[in-house]
């Protein structure tokens, strides 16, 4: 009995280091963050992708609502292929741009794009979809996965 009792100390014991790793999220040392906002009136995903020792990673898939803003972290600095698709109809490809990333944080507007000029009525390129723009922005006053400030004492 005391044998099992020991056992199970001992496992115990090696796993809290694990449990206190998975506890407290990782915020300092997440790394640079890249942020999109939707500045359009329809919902999108967007995904970014990166060339990491040869090999295609995609990154996390961020749905955005009119309006919302979603981060990913940047895994390795270089350039990144971000693709914008409609969330109602994910084969159409809205947006594909690579962008330049680095050790600091970056924050874009995904918006639309302003007309060239005036399609015609009967035109094959007033069905295709609406051309979006990913414009470079500042940064939010907060970021996510920072320490939230302290509440105020009454």
């Amino acid at each position: 009995m005391l044998r099992r009792l020991d056992a199970i100390r001992g496992i115990l014991l090696a796993a809290l280091p694990l449990l206190a790793l998975t506890a407290f999220p990782a915020t300092a040392g997440a790394g640079p963050l890249i942020g999109f906002r939707n500045d359009t009136n329809v919902t999108v995903i967007v995904q970014g992708m990166s060339v990491i020792n040869g090999q295609l990673r995609l990154g996390k898939r961020l749905t955005l609502q009119p309006g919302a803003v979603a981060w990913d972290t940047i895994a390795a600095p270089g350039n990144k292929l971000i693709t914008v698709v409609d969330a109602k109809q994910p084969t159409r490809t809205l947006l594909k741009d690579t962008i330049q990333v680095g050790a600091q944080n970056l924050f874009f507007s995904i918006a639309p794009a302003p007309a060239k000029k005036k399609p015609a009525a009967g035109d094959k390129k007033a069905q295709n979809p609406p051309r979006l723009e990913l414009t470079p922005t500042a940064l939010p006053t907060t970021l996510p996965m920072t320490p939230k400030a302290p509440m105020p004492r009454r």
